[in-house]
């Protein structure tokens, strides 16, 4: 199984591609919403504005299994 690690604001997140890059996740990391929207097979990763962390969602409501380090 290919793991990744995602580094932002001097924290990462690892697991799969797929535990990591998702809205809910992400959110937490950077502190403010982020949207990941997935598109013909493709992610993307659109920012919030900041202060906006409330109300974080995403397509799968399932909990991610992934260790947050820092």
């Amino acid at each position: 199984m290919d793991r990744v690690v995602y580094l932002a604001a001097g924290r990462a997140v690892s697991g799969t591609v797929d535990e990591v890059v998702r809205t809910p996740v992400l959110s937490e990391l950077y502190g403010h919403h982020v949207d990941v929207l997935r598109v013909h097979g493709r992610v993307l990763v659109v920012a919030g504005e900041a202060g906006e962390l409330a109300g974080a969602s995403d397509q799968d409501h399932t909990q991610p299994q992934v260790e947050v380090i820092g």
